[in-house]
Order: C-alpha cells, then sequence, then structure tokens
C-alpha cells in the first residue's frame, strides 16, 4: 500500500508531510480494536453476533418483532418479518449484531427462520 506524503526525518515513522499543506501530520500507529478492547474480531459472549434469517420459511407469527423491535419489522403486506439492516438477496438475508447476550429470536422462532451464530 502505498502512503500519501513523505515522512519527516528524525521524528520516526510516527509523523508525515501530508501532500496538501506539506504540514506534519501524527499517523495512526494503533490497530483497531473490536468491542472488546482486544486486537482481533470479537465474537461470542459480548461480541458480534451473525444473524441469518430465511424469509420462505417465516410463518408470520410476530415473535421475533415483539422480542426485539429494535432488529424486526412485520410486514404489512405479507405479515412477515423484516430483518431491519439485513443484507441478501432473495430470501436469505444476514445482518451482524453487537450484544453482550446472544441474541435470542432463533430460539423463539417457531419456523427455524431465524440463525444465530456466535
Amino acid at each position: 500500500m502505498e502512503r500519501q506524503g513523505k515522512e519527516q526525518k528524525g521524528r520516526g515513522n510516527d509523523f508525515r508531510k501530508t501532500a496538501k499543506n506539506g504540514r506534519a501530520q501524527k499517523l495512526n500507529t494503533e490497530e483497531p480494536r473490536a468491542a472488546t478492547g482486544q486486537g482481533k474480531e470479537a465474537t461470542g459472549p459480548g461480541g458480534l453476533y451473525r444473524i441469518q434469517y430465511n424469509r420462505k420459511r417465516c410463518i408470520g407469527c410476530g415473535a421475533c418483532a415483539e422480542l426485539a423491535p429494535e432488529r424486526w419489522i412485520m410486514n404489512e403486506k405479507d405479515g412477515k418479518a423484516i430483518l431491519l439492516h439485513g443484507r441478501g438477496q432473495g430470501h436469505i438475508f444476514r445482518s451482524t449484531v453487537a450484544d453482550l447476550n446472544r441474541p435470542p429470536e432463533d430460539r423463539i422462532c417457531p419456523a427455524s427462520a431465524i440463525q444465530v451464530q456466535d
């Protein structure tokens, strides 16, 4: 990966001159951290959970929307659930959720349309 600008001499690798204004700018040398404060992706208890929703299997009972209204709403046209911020194609939608506890939607869905992975 090519850097923009030149590094200043005598200041190590923490500073560089930017091409736009010629002033020294401190480089961000820290690695990005996940929700747990460790240097790797957080999954499992108190981390990120992956939700997968199969809309074809949904029977429209509304248990998911009742339990977690911040993630689910019910479609007024066909009565099936909609995973908010879910991405996908066809009838399979996926979303990643940061939460302290494992989302319980997969355990309460009677049609097994929802899967939660640690």
